[in-house]
């Protein structure tokens, strides 16, 4: 159960923790570009004809 939603807690700790070492802005940017390359990944390639 914990594990279901386990790209938003990707995405959280990736924005915190940038946030903590470096600046409010790069945890941002990170968190937004993680979260775009899994909501890519997760739409899958659709199949040629279908």
């Amino acid at each position: 159960m914990f594990f279901r939603d386990w790209r938003t807690a990707a995405v959280l700790l990736a924005t915190f923790g940038l946030t903590l070492v470096r600046d409010l802005t790069s945890g941002i940017l990170a968190g937004c570009v993680l979260a775009a390359l899994f909501a890519i990944l997760k739409r899958g390639i659709p199949e040629e004809g279908a």
